[in-house]
């Protein structure tokens, strides 16, 4: 997974096999910086109750897809429980976009930056 990010809008390419685990179309996901409405490093929290579809979910250990919670739709991509980066929007399709990235503190600082000086 590569993130991209400008003064408009972050990009998250997945490769092939990402596509596939995640059942998502698409080669790259797109996110307004406009649309983003708080970003955090936290460990997300995931409704016991969350509904898949589609995606992949090995317990404890990786989760790729579209879930649907109380809070909406979400597009996780974690492949292990630390480094996460969750974003999230409003008036997107996706409510929420979760994934796992070594370089999460540095993408959490640019879009804060970003966002302050809109």
């Amino acid at each position: 997974m590569n993130l991209h990010l400008n003064s408009t809008d972050l990009t998250i390419q997945l490769d092939w096999q990402e596509r596939l685990w995640a059942c998502y179309l698409g080669p790259t996901l797109t996110i307004p910086i406009s649309s983003i409405c708080s970003i955090s490093t936290d460990a997300p929290e995931m409704e016991w109750y969350a509904l898949r579809a589609p995606g992949t979910a090995i317990p404890g250990g990786f989760t790729a897809g579209t879930y649907y919670a109380k809070r909406g739709r979400e597009f996780w991509y974690v492949t292990r429980r630390s480094d996460f980066l969750v974003i999230g929007l409003e008036g997107e399709y996706y409510k929420r976009v979760v994934l796992t990235t070594t370089e999460n503190n540095h993408y959490s600082d640019q879009l804060n930056e970003i966002l302050a000086a809109l």
